[in-house]
């Protein structure tokens, strides 16, 4: 999954993880499938992603700014897929740091698509 994601907690924040996945874990706090943990790893955030994966470091957002980010999608089989035109409801978590707040796991976004 490809895409932009905004910003505007009105400081910087650092992103360290990003996950994609078909369920909330039992308590809905991370992913159930992949990258559980929403780190910076190569196998759940593919190193062709903006830019050459930049997560291992973590990246600087400052508020106003966009980034283009790319992870895959899990569901318990795997890396999700589908046959064209298919539908996916998915979640997706950022594990950033805020300044002065520590580090931060959250669901941002719930949203359903279809591959193409």
């Amino acid at each position: 999954m490809s895409i932009a994601i905004s910003q505007a907690t009105g400081g910087p924040i650092t992103i360290h993880g990003i996950a994609c996945s078909a369920s909330a874990n039992a308590t809905g706090n991370k992913p159930e499938y992949g990258n559980i943990n929403v780190v910076p790893n190569s196998a759940f955030y593919p190193y062709n992603s903006y830019p050459n994966n930049a997560l291992v470091t973590g990246i600087t957002m400052y508020s106003g700014s966009t980034k283009a980010l790319t992870t895959y999608c899990y569901e318990s089989s795997g890396v999700a897929t589908g046959s064209l035109g298919s539908a996916f409801l998915g979640y997706l978590w950022i594990n950033y740091t805020l300044q002065g707040y520590g580090t931060i796991i959250s669901q941002v976004a719930s949203f359903s698509t279809k591959y193409t």
